[in-house]
């Protein structure tokens, strides 16, 4: 890549942040080539340059954001699929805590019969996700083959909305993404998930938290050390959950 050719895509870049913190900030309607150009400290021919239209900004955010199709994706992983979509829940509330971009997607999306683009729908991408980890959990027996995937699918997205909304409505977003971890090992829990697999998610849900420098990670490692507790006399590993869960935690770390 040349000098000129990457000066380009860092202008770029830094153009498009500054249309999410104003998309965020501002809404769509509110933010226009004037405002961005301030916030990123260029001409505003310059973002009329990159960008001939207040929708190609959004249609790159969002290409961003819902990279894949699912907004703020976490790697697949086919072996741990209930690890996968523990960490995926702390992933995507550490994204929209921290990520501009995930934020300006989120309130577009919400704006979305002002903004005339098409948009991913909401949702769909994770449900979609959540139905295949699911699936995948079942043919490795970490979950009961009874279960009714497409239900338990749209309750898992369903409760990451939700305890998101209280988040919001509350201003109490410290504890967010241990609060949407806990939603969706309880979902887990519920759904009959084995002790050995719901463990291990709780270790690595907690592993992110702590990775991420947030609060209620042994919030989330403790709160299932009811769940296969130790045989002691049969000659079984006498561990507590709580500390299996804390063990996995540490060995990811």
């Amino acid at each position: 890549m040349g000098i000129r050719e990457d000066q380009r895509r860092r202008t770029r870049w830094t153009i498009l942040l500054a249309a999410a913190a104003e998309f965020e900030e501002r809404g769509y309607e509110a933010t226009s080539y004037a405002s961005v150009a301030a916030r990123a400290d260029v001409a505003k021919s310059l973002v009329s340059y990159h960008f001939a239209s207040k929708t190609d900004l959004v249609d790159d955010l969002f290409a961003i954001a819902y990279e894949n199709g699912v907004f703020a994706a976490a790697p697949v992983d086919l072996d741990a699929p209930l690890d996968e979509l523990a960490r995926s829940t702390v992933h995507v509330a550490i994204q929209e805590e921290s990520n501009v971009i995930a934020r300006a997607a989120m309130r577009l999306q919400r704006e979305a019969p002002l903004i005339p683009t098409r948009m991913p729908p909401p949702y769909l991408g994770w449900v979609g996700r959540c139905r295949n980890a699911l699936t995948r959990a079942i043919a490795l027996g970490q979950l009961p083959a009874c279960i009714d995937v497409p239900f338990e699918a749209r309750m898992l997205v369903a409760q990451f909305a939700g305890v998101r909304e209280v988040t919001t409505a509350l201003g109490d977003h410290e504890g967010f993404a241990a609060s949407a971890a806990v939603g969706t090992l309880d979902r887990f829990a519920t759904m009959g998930a084995s002790a050995d697999a719901l463990l291990r998610a709780a270790g690595r849900s907690a592993s992110a938290i702590r990775e991420a420098g947030l609060t209620g990670a042994d919030r989330v490692a403790s709160r299932y050390e009811h769940v296969g507790s130790g045989q002691g006399r049969s000659g079984q590993s006498t561990t507590t959950p709580r500390a299996r869960a804390n063990e996995v935690a540490s060995n990811a770390d």
